[in-house]
């Protein structure tokens, strides 16, 4: 077994099997964190006292990936080495032998549920309705909460739309980022999750973009909820700084102006 580097922080296990273990990349992103403001009591405390991580890594589509916090999945022991998760069906295991045989036998799911929204050469958002797709949510939220401090949403999802972004090969779809949004609610977005081992790929920006869009094709505006999770946050900060760029770079400077500036964020909804 040879190890040879790819990009992004992932390290490629050619040999034997076909993972990429996602080394480093907690620490790289921690290491791009900014100074956080106050961001609730609510947050605080879970950052006081947060529960012990429960599984050391997973097993998801090709990638070996560590975890970075605690999640509420229900497993016969307190705390596991290795889970294994479809990422087709989201099933998750820790016995490899009965992972194995769910890939090869039983899974017959290629594509997550619920419709397609949007596709270009290499990516496709698919949107899922928790109140239609239960289980397939549930174990969604699940997987995401590896990777959000202080999400508390997984079994109650169905209030709540979903929306996946998946890569596409020659293999089919892999799920890479995801969002959430709850129904009947003046938020459009309430949490927002890319995986390890496809971030820096600006999925974040064009899921944060995405649910602008749709907030203004249903023609309300639409701000996402909040408190941030850390990561949430420097996404938003990104996205907007694109987003400011890219008008100044198409207006004259000498036509903007201090009000014109304001006018942008309260129309948008920019807090802070």
């Amino acid at each position: 077994m040879t190890f040879s580097p790819v990009l992004h922080g992932c390290i490629r296990i050619s040999g034997g099997s076909d993972l990429r273990l996602t080394r480093k990349r907690r620490r790289e992103n921690e290491e791009d964190l900014p100074a956080l403001e106050e961001l609730g009591a609510r947050t605080d405390q879970h950052r006081k006292t947060p529960p012990e991580k429960n599984i050391e890594r997973i097993v998801f589509g090709g990638y070996e990936i560590q975890c970075w916090y605690y999640s509420p999945y229900r497993l016969k022991h307190k705390a596991v080495e290795r889970l294994f998760v479809c990422e087709n069906c989201l099933l998750y295991t820790a016995d490899r032998r009965r992972y194995a045989c769910h890939s090869a036998n039983e899974c017959h799911r290629r594509t997550p549920p619920g419709d397609a929204i949007y596709e270009e050469s290499d990516i496709k958002v698919y949107e899922v309705f928790g109140a239609l797709e239960k289980f397939y949510c549930q174990r969604l939220c699940l997987l995401a909460k590896l990777f959000i401090d202080h999400k508390t949403l997984c079994f109650d999802v169905e209030n709540f739309i979903f929306y996946l972004l998946c890569e596409k090969d020659s293999e089919g779809v892999h799920i890479a980022a995801m969002f959430s949004k709850e129904m009947y609610s003046a938020n459009n977005l309430a949490c927002i999750m890319t995986l390890p081992c496809y971030q820096r790929k600006g999925y974040g920006n064009l899921m944060i973009q995405l649910s602008y869009e749709m907030s203004k094709r249903a023609k309300y505006p639409g701000t996402p909820e909040r408190p941030f999770s850390d990561l949430g946050e420097i996404s938003y900060k990104k996205y907007w700084l694109w987003v400011l760029l890219e008008f100044f770079d198409s207006t004259a400077m000498r036509k903007v102006s201090c009000f014109l500036i304001q006018v942008i964020f309260t129309t948008m909804h920019i807090k802070d």
